[in-house]
């Protein structure tokens, strides 16, 4: 993807990276349209938050609730896409890239706001 996500996290049991994108809509949508090869017609700005494929989108990173939702919808689609209907799976990818996230946004969000801490 050229398109850069504001955090990229590899799940490494099935080589799959995640894109994650807060804030602003317009490079989720252009990632999307990438990924799709079309213009995706994408009209999320009801919600706060979207998944689509390995791709999503919180309206607010600090929104805890909304990137559990999401994840759940994203940790969904790549079990469907790789045919595993496990439930010690699914958990475990919830966990690592929960932990993953959440680390990845704090270290982001908080050296830049404040570099000290």
């Amino acid at each position: 993807m050229k398109i850069k996500a504001d955090i990229s996290i590899l799940l490494p049991l099935f080589e799959v990276t995640t894109c994650w994108f807060f804030g602003d809509t317009a490079l989720f949508v252009k990632a999307c349209n990438e990924l799709e090869g079309t213009e995706y017609d994408l009209d999320i700005k009801k919600y706060n938050g979207f998944s689509h494929g390995s791709l999503v989108w919180v309206e607010d990173k600090w929104d805890t609730n909304t990137i559990i939702h999401e994840l759940t919808h994203l940790v969904d689609h790549v079990l469907e896409a790789m045919g595993v209907d496990d439930n010690e799976t699914r958990a475990y990818c919830m966990g690592y890239l929960g932990e993953k996230i959440f680390t990845a946004i704090e270290k982001k969000y908080k050296e830049a706001h404040h570099p000290n801490i």
